[in-house]
């Protein structure tokens, strides 16, 4: 039961004036009521303590001749006639005196509700009547009234009934002399977002009353303060649990979600998914399916709790069957069933098979779609041996549990399938790696360790063209394949990734292979006299589907008024390309990329400016070193980009550098001797 402290209650007994100046704030619970008459209000936790308190009121009026009258739910009406009983009342004798009545409260509200709210008239002619004839009959000894209709209305979710019928009531009291007693649950009032409704009803009463101060003597303005604490402290109570729940759950979900980004293989993130999910969740039994290869059944991959023969009988389930799994997989929403009369409604046909399988005489089960940028990947589902309620916070854990399953499984995948890759490739190249590794030892037995390795470099780059060319071709055969069926798609999918990351390493054999020429000082250049505003045209066509693809725009500033410039024209070209290209994987979408040409005191400056994140000023005097990459860079690369640049550069005689600002992009430059007009 919750109890205000003792201080609080002491505080309270004292008169209104001697209350801190807090207290005077009155909330609407607290400030005095208009109510004129005698309606009073209980709020309680414990039925014991209900059916003794309505038992003394009634009873009062009864012992005076006077009449009562109890408007209650069945049960209730039961323990207060047994209590009535217990105080020495004889209620059959007082029910052919014509001084006790006793009423349904549901059926009672039947006879003057419409549309959901209490009607005026009907409520008059109803229960007003009946008021009139008792105190009538009472003549002039007490008539007493218990009601709980809107104890009723309140369980329903009614609130504004409740607010409309309490009215009705004071409206009543101002033509009858009675005294009228309600009851509400305390509990009722104990989410923070009923405190306004809480408010109003102490309001429209008289006389407030809980079970924590009963017996204890207090002014009716401090039995309204104390009402008020009781209430703030359930509430409280109710709001610290919920978020040590919700605290509760979101450490389960990282800890989950934690061993789901270090595991690796499809199996282990399954067993994970099972085991850790259970935990997560409070569920008695998980499995999850995977979509086999046609998409026309669900495999199971991993289960807990299931028996053996449930485990087999749900080891493939059909896509297009009638079970609640099938069903969420097909709508890619997430399907709650929670009972087995609601299974029974929406999945009539495997209620059944549902039931035999966990044998549980109580159920309540959560089927989640794995889904991964709209494709439905597999199923998942937790199954709870009771009944229960998913409310909005467990769905949306669910929710984002299922996210997080679908992402680590896709994930898992994608690592089973390179690992076979990868495996293979190890497998193939095993003597190629081995000669590799002896012409690096002998290579380091006669020059220094940096030379060799450039060396080398240029080995691994030689050896790796003939079959990088095999494969080119190949792949370029498979894309002119006239492709009529299924397996022909896929040969050709495969056959399109194989032909792109065939050109990637195309492209970095030739950044090795100049790279080994720079650090052997052998880059061979054929210089002559090109116009410079045709270098950074070529530049820009050469990229500018790269920079369009990642959302950028790509521009040019050249004058006609520069003059030719000396230089190895595909040489520059690929050095200019180098910076621009690094900039396209720095920049964000929506940004801009401009490539221009200036004269410069004898020189002819190539530039590059970006609207990047910028370098940082301690990065700055690295960046052209070799296999330098920069630790805020959000792309992975080789990092020799840049060096090659620089030494393209160096080869002609001229200089490059950078300047930059964090958060403001970069400019990149580079300067070679102008052509003699």
């Amino acid at each position: 039961m919750t109890k205000v402290s003792e201080s609080a209650i002491l505080e309270a007994r004292g008169d209104a004036s001697e209350l801190s100046p807090v207290a005077h704030v009155w909330p609407s619970a607290v400030r005095p009521s208009p109510c004129t008459h005698d309606h009073r209000v209980a709020f309680y936790e414990d039925e014991g303590f209900l059916a003794r308190k309505v038992a003394r009121f009634l009873a009062d009026a009864l012992h005076q001749g006077g009449c009562a009258i109890a408007v209650a739910t069945e049960p209730h009406l039961a323990n207060i006639t047994r209590e009535l009983s217990g105080v020495g009342v004889d209620l059959e004798q007082c029910k052919q005196d014509g001084r006790w009545f006793a009423l349904d409260a549901s059926k009672t509200l039947e006879t003057f509700m419409q549309n959901g709210k209490p009607d005026g008239e009907r409520f008059r002619e109803q229960v007003g009547a009946l008021v009139a004839k008792a105190q009538k009959t009472a003549d002039s000894k007490p008539l007493r009234i218990y009601g709980e209709m809107v104890d009723v209305l309140w369980k329903a979710g009614n609130a504004d009934a409740v607010m409309e019928l309490e009215d009705l009531w004071n409206e009543l009291a101002s033509h009858h002399d009675f005294s009228l007693l309600c009851g509400y649950v305390l509990n009722d009032f104990a989410d923070t977002k009923l405190r306004r409704a809480f408010e109003e009803i102490c309001y429209r009463h008289s006389d407030v009353h809980t079970e924590s101060v009963e017996g204890v003597p207090l002014n009716s303005t401090s039995r309204r303060i104390i009402a008020d604490l009781e209430q703030r402290a359930c509430s409280l109570e109710t709001e610290v649990g919920r978020r040590q729940r919700l605290s509760a759950r979101m450490e389960r979900l990282l800890d989950l979600t934690g061993e789901l980004a270090h595991a690796a293989g499809t199996e282990k993130i399954a067993s994970i998914i099972v085991d850790k999910g259970i935990e997560a969740v409070g569920a008695d039994t998980a499995a999850i399916w995977l979509l086999d290869h046609d998409h026309h059944e669900l495999v199971m991959l991993k289960s807990r709790g299931y028996s053996r023969q449930a485990a087999e009988r749900f080891a493939r389930v059909p896509l297009d069957g009638s079970s609640a799994l099938a069903a969420a997989v097909r709508r890619r929403e997430p399907i709650f069933i929670e009972s087995y009369a609601d299974c029974a409604a929406h999945f009539p046909d495997s209620v059944q098979a549902v039931r035999e399988a966990t044998q549980f005489s109580e159920i309540a089960f959560a089927c989640l779609p794995l889904l991964v940028d709209g494709r439905a990947l597999g199923g998942l589902t937790y199954t709870f041996s009771r009944e229960r309620r998913f409310d909005d916070g467990d769905r949306t854990f669910l929710r984002i549990l299922k996210r997080q399953s679908a992402q680590a499984i896709d994930r898992a995948r994608l690592y089973d399938a390179e690992r076979t890759a990868r495996l293979a490739a190890e497998a193939a190249q095993t003597e190629l790696a081995r000669a590799l590794h002896e012409e690096r030892e002998a290579h380091l037995l006669a020059k220094e360790a940096t030379r060799a390795r450039e060396e080398i470099l240029s080995v691994v780059s030689h050896d790796l063209r003939n079959p990088l060319g095999a494969i080119l071709m190949t792949a370029a055969s498979l894309l002119q394949t006239d492709l009529v069926d299924k397996k022909t798609h896929r040969v050709r999918a495969l056959a399109e990734r194989v032909h792109r990351n065939a050109e990637r390493m195309a492209s970095l054999i030739e950044d090795l292979v100049d790279f080994a020429s720079i650090q052997a000082g052998q880059l061979p250049i054929d210089p002559k006299p090109y116009r410079a505003e045709e270098i950074v045209l070529g530049v820009a066509e050469m990229l500018q589907a790269v920079a369009e693809e990642r959302g950028l725009r790509l521009e040019t500033r050249v004058t006609s008024e520069i003059g030719p410039v000396y230089c190895d024209r595909e040489r520059l070209i690929q050095a200019l390309s180098n910076l621009v290209s690094n900039a396209v994987k720095v920049t964000a979408s929506g940004g801009c990329i401009t490539v221009g040409v200036d004269a410069v005191s004898g020189e002819t400056v190539f530039w590059v400016q970006d609207t990047g994140p910028g370098i940082d000023p301690n990065e700055l005097p690295q960046i052209f070193d070799r296999y330098f990459r920069s630790k805020r860079a959000g792309y992975k690369g080789a990092g020799l980009g840049l060096s090659i640049a620089k030494g393209i550069v160096d080869a002609h005689g001229g200089r490059i550098w950078a300047e930059s600002e964090l958060g403001r992009g970069s400019l990149f430059s580079l300067a070679v001797p102008r052509a003699a007009r």
